[in-house]
């Protein structure tokens, strides 16, 4: 339990800078570029998130069980 709040929290206090520095790059990609590609960008930013949160998920919930499972045996 105390393995999952610490990865929570790191990826949460992760995430709020994250969401700020996109918002700008978006902007000047925007502007700098076009519409489409800062669209694109938003969106790969969205999926790597996502793997990010996943990928977090999973390897916790197997540190979980390995620290049940050495506490046990």
């Amino acid at each position: 339990l105390s393995i999952r709040e610490g990865a929570n929290a790191f990826l949460t206090a992760e995430y709020k800078i994250l969401v700020i520095f996109a918002i700008i790059l978006f902007i000047l990609i925007a502007f700098g570029i076009n519409i489409v590609t800062a669209v694109s960008f938003i969106v790969g930013a969205i999926f790597s998130t996502l793997a990010g949160y996943f990928g977090m998920s999973v390897a916790t919930k197997a540190n979980v069980r390995t620290a049940n499972a050495a506490r046990i045996g």
